[in-house]
């Protein structure tokens, strides 16, 4: 079986997050993520716009250095 993509915070981690403001959505986004393979998050992220079918970040969220690589 695939490693998740977002591992579990241990229950003992020493860095406590505050509680967000939309604590039930979060928490169910979060539990759908850690249930993904990373091809379903790449997947994802495509579909989202964030990243191209090869993995690179799309324009709008690469930085300029990035950019400049895509266009070469």
């Amino acid at each position: 079986m695939a490693q998740p993509v977002v591992p579990r915070r241990s229950e003992s981690a020493s860095v406590r997050l505050p509680p967000h403001a939309n604590a039930e959505v979060h928490a169910r986004i979060m539990a759908d993520l850690q249930g993904m393979t990373p091809d379903e998050f790449m997947v994802s992220l495509v579909q989202a716009g964030i990243c191209t079918p090869d993995g690179k970040l799309t324009e709008h969220y690469a930085d300029q250095g990035e950019a400049l690589d895509a266009e070469e």
